[in-house]
């Protein structure tokens, strides 16, 4: 029987060390997490839905931390930190959360996200995380979800919230082949433009066999 005091735990199917001017500037350390409500036809990281049980790492915010603050002179000296992604991070905020709200302040935090999640602690997200990197897929329902398998409407929310501190967020917008067009990502950019948003990352899928 588990009490309220259970210290939280995050499954990690891997941690990667030194990662240079990848995923955000700067020395980062990424931390994949499992799992994600997506179903991505070119998902770099499929297996996030059903990695080994015995392979992952579960660990406490604690143990997290005593893993990587050896590397935080990297960190400041770079304008690095720590990367959660996936899968989908923010399946885990309650852990995501605690971590901030104990290292923020020495470890920069960064969340590479698809915001397809019900986010409850939103408002405590932006305080305390210093960057989000956000891949929409495409502004276009249609779209989003011919690649993705469900809706947007999750994505449109957690974007309006986070607007008001949009100089924290990256918006990732992909060519997806097959999928997208050059004008269905202009479309994208418009719509996120009148929105606020200003920082933007355009890059193109690889459609792998």
């Amino acid at each position: 029987m588990s009490g309220r005091n259970e210290e939280l735990k995050l499954p990690i199917m891997q941690i990667s060390n030194f990662r240079i001017n990848s995923d955000g500037p700067g020395i980062r350390t990424l931390v994949l997490t499992e799992k994600c409500p997506l179903k991505c036809k070119y998902c770099i990281n499929n297996i996030c839905h059903d990695f080994p049980k015995e392979k992952l790492h579960i660990l406490s915010s604690k143990e997290l931390y005593y893993m990587v603050k050896h590397q935080r002179i990297y960190y400041w000296a770079s304008g690095g930190g720590i990367v959660f992604g996936g899968g989908e991070p923010l399946l885990y905020e309650n852990f995501i959360i605690e971590f901030a709200r104990k290292y923020a302040r020495e470890i920069p935090i960064t969340i590479e996200t698809s915001l397809n999640v019900s986010i409850n602690n939103i408002e405590e997200f932006k305080k305390l995380v210093g960057l989000f990197i956000v891949d929409i897929k495409d502004m276009n329902s249609d779209i989003y979800y011919e690649y993705t398998g469900i809706d947007n409407s999750l994505v449109l929310k957690n974007l309006h919230s986070l607007k008001e501190i949009q100089e924290k967020v990256i918006l990732r917008i992909p060519k997806i082949p097959e999928i997208n067009t050059d004008e269905d990502r202009k479309n994208s950019w418009d719509i996120l433009k009148k929105m606020g948003y200003s920082r933007f990352n355009y890059f193109s899928y690889l459609k792998c066999d």
